[in-house]
């Protein structure tokens, strides 16, 4: 039996009925972050920037089919090597575009760096990033670059769901005051959703395979009532908490334009 609940590549419970997962995949996250994009911030034409990974592939290709699902028009896609510090000739391809929204599936360095030198070749274009971004780093490495960048993140310390912050108090009451992360939050449900399975299925191997289809609105902090979808082993209807990074922090986005 193997339970993940970092594991974001769809593929991961594809290894059979015995992998299961609480972690949000690419095939959930990257159409949140469409929906973000188009739906919410109106963007209509859109370049993609992503990382020329296996991680960055699929998830270009799972927010592609989103964005053009909710009626945008993708102008260029362009793929980056992780080691890559000098993106002006891409960022050149980009303008000559013409798109009004950038897309970052990026991590926080990468993402940070691409936004710095898209404002310094004169890229004024809303930016939309994945929740890879979202760090204190992105912040520190991008200053005044990633002002207005739009970011859809899983887990936010000032999300006012219940959920949220009943978890935030809980963790800082039993740590001294330490403030819990996202991966405490990750942890923490799925260390709820694991006890759960086994008051339902006990120990044996089979009985928990079993149990994972039979849990049912378990209380989470990244999905609020959790349920697995069982033909993907994964929950369904993460949550998106959308952001955008004004006076150098991260904050709910307020639903006013950039």
């Amino acid at each position: 039996m193997q339970f993940g609940f970092t594991n974001s590549h769809p593929d991961f419970t594809k290894g059979g009925d015995f992998m299961w997962s609480t972690s949000v995949s690419q095939a959930d996250e990257q159409p949140l972050l469409a929906s973000y994009a188009v739906k919410r911030l109106g963007l209509k034409k859109l370049a993609v920037l992503h990382l020329n990974t296996d991680w960055g592939r699929t998830s270009r290709d799972y927010f592609v089919n989103a964005a053009k699902e909710y009626g945008a028009e993708i102008a260029v896609t362009e793929g980056y090597i992780a080691e890559e510090r000098d993106f002006r000739s891409t960022l050149v391809r980009v303008r000559d575009a013409n798109p009004d929204g950038l897309i970052l599936i990026s991590y926080y360095s990468d993402g940070a760096l691409i936004a710095r030198q898209a404002r310094q070749v004169g890229l004024k274009q809303v930016i939309c990033a994945a929740s890879s971004v979202y760090s204190p780093k992105f912040l520190e490495l991008g200053g005044e670059a990633v002002e207005e960048v739009h970011v859809g993140t899983r887990y936010f310390p000032e999300d006012p769901r219940p959920e949220v912050q009943k978890f935030i108090a809980g963790f800082k009451k039993k740590y001294n005051g330490l403030e819990p992360d996202a991966f405490n939050a990750y942890a923490y449900d799925a260390m709820n959703m694991a006890a759960a399975v086994v008051k339902i299925g006990g120990t044996d191997r089979k009985a928990v395979r079993d149990a994972f289809t039979k849990v049912k609105d378990v209380p989470s902090v990244i999905f609020g009532a959790a349920t697995f979808d069982v033909a993907t082993r994964r929950v369904k209807g993460a949550m998106n908490a959308e952001l955008v990074v004004r006076k150098g922090q991260f904050a709910l986005w307020d639903g006013k334009p950039t």
